[in-house]
């Protein structure tokens, strides 16, 4: 089963120090011009330079939000995605 996935989508492969430590996606996050931020158990991700309150999100979704950015600058993504 590994092996069919393997040879159908070919291995996952992540920059060498890539982590989801808070402080890596911090300063990952902020690299490609947002700012994400924590606040007791929510989370927030916003361009440099918005105005107003952000959304408040959860650890799942907001993980699904930054694996959008990552694809859309050509990284591989967090979550792993079915097949």
């Amino acid at each position: 089963m590994a092996a069919a996935f393997i040879a159908e989508h070919g291995v996952r492969r992540f920059d060498r120090g890539f982590s989801q430590d808070w402080l890596y996606l911090q300063n990952l996050m902020l690299s490609f011009g947002y700012i994400l931020r924590k606040e007791r158990t929510f989370y927030s991700l916003t361009p440099v330079g918005q105005r107003g309150r952000p959304k408040m999100l959860g650890r799942d979704k907001i993980l699904a939000r930054i694996d959008e950015i990552l694809i859309a600058h050509g990284k591989e993504p967090f979550l792993r995605r079915a097949s």
